[in-house]
């Protein structure tokens, strides 16, 4: 009698090591080793795999703060375009400029509003507009605090190619940036007063807290009228003689 294809298919076959090796850790028997056969080391486990894995080798970190300063202006496409243009406007702290007895206090807004340009000369950049900062001192007459509002107008070149006879009034272009901290600190400190005065009517100190005596009256008398008195230091000249 002919077999049900289910008895054949299930009746384990002798001569095939891997279904019985199956059968017995579906039945929870661990199947014994062929003699001979070394045991393979056990590989690490990992919490992760490929992209996922997590470490401390995996941990992104923040890499530095690269800050760019504020007044360092990219010219590459004016290079390119003679006669195109590109307006800056900034407003910086002061880094504290002083001059004198006036000075730009540090932290104070310095603004900035210039338009540069490339000209028809290639590799010449000009930088035109007006730098705004607010000033402070001391009056030279009465010495009391004054205050103001620097309004300076800029009109600058850089040049790749620069005039010995001109380098005072070039600035030179190298790469394809121009920095306009140094002009905006040259004009600053050479536009600050170096003797400000708090007004062109100012009589000096107040005559009530400080009053201010003079010697004799206006016309070079003493009180009673008489000649005023000769310094005595003076006294020596009066011996030498020129016959």
């Amino acid at each position: 009698m002919r077999p049900a294809a289910r008895q054949l298919r299930d009746r384990p076959r002798a001569h095939c090591p891997h279904r019985r090796r199956g059968s017995l850790q579906a039945a929870g028997v661990r199947p014994p080793r062929r003699p001979g056969a070394h045991r393979r080391p056990a590989r690490p486990r990992r919490r992760g795999c490929g992209r996922h894995r997590v470490g401390r080798s995996g941990v992104l970190r923040p890499g530095p703060v690269v800050t760019r300063p504020p007044l360092l202006v990219s010219v590459t496409e004016l290079l390119r375009r003679p006669g195109s243009q590109r307006e800056v406007r900034r407003s910086i702290p002061s880094p504290g400029f002083v001059v004198a007895g006036s000075s730009v206090p540090e932290g104070a807004d310095i603004d900035v509003d210039v338009v540069v340009a490339s000209t028809a000369d290639p590799g010449t950049i000009t930088a035109s507009g007006t730098v705004g900062a607010p000033w402070r001192g001391e009056c030279r007459r009465c010495l009391e605090p004054v205050e103001g509002t620097l309004q300076i107008d800029l009109d600058e070149v850089f040049s790749r190619r620069i005039d010995p006879s001109e380098v005072d009034d070039v600035w030179p272009l190298e790469g394809e940036e121009i920095d306009l901290a140094e002009v905006v600190a040259d004009a600053v400190l050479l536009a600050l007063p170096l003797a400000p005065l708090c007004g062109p009517d100012c009589q000096g100190p107040d005559p009530d807290d400080a009053p201010v005596t003079v010697e004799g009256d206006g016309d070079g008398t003493g009180e009673e009228g008489g000649e005023a008195p000769r310094d005595p230091r003076w006294a020596a000249l009066d011996e030498l003689r020129f016959d």
